[in-house]
């Protein structure tokens, strides 16, 4: 097995409740904003809209516990570091399979057809891709702060 360095060798070992805390939070900034961009586009309800995003929540909250346990045992069997390359690949194959899972609950959700709910999500994703990106990395930088404090 290849040496990492010793801030991934954090990342990867993270506790279920760390990983809990990381999804948790990532989902409920997620749900606020997606919600405002469902309502001013698609002139609904926020009650409506709000279900709407807590279901992809609730399905992105799912995908991203399997998705990044997969990621993290890739990691440390290959011994690639988080570099900027490796986390806008690591949001590009994240947001593809969510993609996948999340266009039929929205047109089944916004009665439309599978196409536009296609391009709803293809508009989502210009939120998401810097959005995960910019979180994943503040929240790995403070995870490893907390953590190398405490063994101190």
């Amino acid at each position: 097995m290849p040496t990492l360095p010793k801030t991934d060798e954090l990342l990867i070992r993270r506790s279920f409740f760390a990983r809990a805390v990381h999804a948790v939070l990532f989902e409920l900034i997620a749900v606020a904003m997606t919600t405002i961009f469902f309502v001013v586009i698609m002139k609904k309800s926020i009650l409506d809209m709000g279900a709407l995003s807590v279901i992809i929540s609730l399905t992105a909250t799912a995908w991203n516990a399997v998705y990044n346990y997969l990621f993290d045992r890739m990691q440390k069997r290959f011994g690639f570091s988080r570099t900027k390359n490796i986390r806008i690949l690591h949001t590009l194959c994240f947001e593809v399979g969510l993609t996948f899972a999340t266009v039929p609950i929205v047109a089944y959700w916004l009665d439309t057809s599978f196409f536009n709910a296609f391009w709803l999500e293809a508009a989502l994703l210009l939120f998401f891709l810097p959005y995960s990106i910019i979180y994943n990395y503040i929240y790995d930088k403070i995870y490893i702060c907390i953590k190398q404090r405490g063994k101190h």
